[in-house]
């Protein structure tokens, strides 16, 4: 628990352990006061623009007490509001002091913001915690380096793009799609936040899992495979073709829905509920956008067209929705957009236009 506190006051928290540390906090009075307590000498130690704001764990704590059923055991009275205030503004002016200079290592980080706190904040609440800042010494360090630097890639349609994680795992990043990550993986999982579709070749590591976040609110927990996920903002499934290792998709809460083994490809449909396990027996037409192929299995045109717009950059207008009831079945390779409608023409899917940039489609007539 004390490592998801100090992930949730660095801001590197994830929704569901934000979830679990809510869960502990309405448990006992005391665990509310320990949060508290770790807080302030969070403040005092941390790199300033990496904290979670006192606003923000305010509005936490505040969201938290609304739905505590009974809170007879927390004092709150008058002499501890003013209390609070005096610590708070406190604080305030340590945090100002801190946020004018930079701590270079951690011993020095201790030494220094220690023994300004204890002249600037004087108080028993302090001088209590100094006893337990040796104890929580690996927790602190761990807490200054998540507060590194974050990095976000992402490709615009139109591109594809490679990036390489910290760790050394490759991500080959499809048309369209995000990733982000930390400086430097800390702690018991290497944790990454991905939307869109990309090849993964993560760097087999038994004790550090890595852990890919989707929108969704699922997650892919791997320790060293190969595999394509394909998980779009605006597509209601996502998909998983597991070429070796093994994979398993959780919930947010980080139960295990499925384990995926290899040559095993898994879609997701959380809105219609749906799940599919296949072995396809050729992987082309899945990681084929690698190579540089555009690959249409039996695509319904609505598909078609929303591929065609994250692989080309091409902006694409349906004047007859009855379109979508049709499919397309064809490889690309180096074609242009224009090749590909002049195909779909050819074979009597559609008639097409481009005018200023956007392709209008309608139903294909003859004339």
């Amino acid at each position: 628990m004390d490592k998801i506190i100090i992930k949730y006051l660095s801001g590197t928290a994830t929704e569901r352990e934000k979830i679990i540390l809510e869960k502990w906090l309405r448990e006992k009075p005391e665990n509310i006061e320990f949060f508290i307590n770790i807080k302030h000498i969070f403040s005092v130690h941390s790199a300033p623009q990496k904290q979670v704001s006192d606003q923000e764990t305010n509005e936490f704590m505040a969201q938290l007490m609304s739905r505590k059923p009974n809170q007879s055991n927390i004092r709150d009275n008058s002499h501890n509001k003013q209390q609070e205030q005096k610590k708070h503004q406190e604080q305030q002016e340590q945090h100002s002091i801190n946020i004018k200079s930079r701590y270079y290592n951690f011993k020095r980080i201790l030494i220094t913001a220690s023994g300004a706190a204890i002249l600037i904040l004087a108080s028993a609440l302090f001088f209590r915690m100094q006893t337990q800042i040796n104890l929580y010494e690996n927790d602190i360090a761990y807490m200054l380096e998540q507060s590194g630097p974050n990095y976000e890639y992402s490709t615009p349609f139109g591109v594809k793009g490679k990036v390489v994680l910290p760790d050394s795992t490759i991500v080959w990043l499809n048309s369209g799609s995000k990733i982000s990550f930390p400086g430097k993986f800390n702690g018991m999982c290497r944790e990454v936040f991905f939307s869109g579709e990309g090849f993964f070749e993560v760097k087999p590591n038994k004790e550090t899992p890595m852990d890919i976040v989707l929108k969704s609110g699922l997650s892919v927990k791997v320790l060293g495979t190969k595999f394509n996920l394909s998980s779009y903002d605006n597509d209601s499934s996502f998909s998983l073709l597991l070429l070796s290792g093994k994979v398993n998709i959780n919930n947010n809460k980080g139960k295990t829905l499925f384990s995926i083994n290899p040559h095993e490809k898994i879609t997701i449909d959380p809105i219609k509920n749906s799940v599919s396990l296949q072995k396809p027996l050729e992987t082309l037409s899945t990681i084929g956008w690698k190579s540089g192929w555009l690959i249409f299995e039996n695509a319904p045109l609505e598909e078609v067209f929303k591929k065609m717009e994250r692989w080309y950059g091409q902006t694409i207008v349906v004047n007859d929705n009855s379109i979508y009831s049709k499919t397309l079945t064809a490889k690309f390779k180096e074609e242009s957009v224009s090749q590909v409608f002049d195909l779909m023409n050819q074979i009597s899917l559609i008639n097409y236009q481009i005018k200023d940039s956007i392709a209008y489609i309608s139903n294909y007539n003859k004339d």
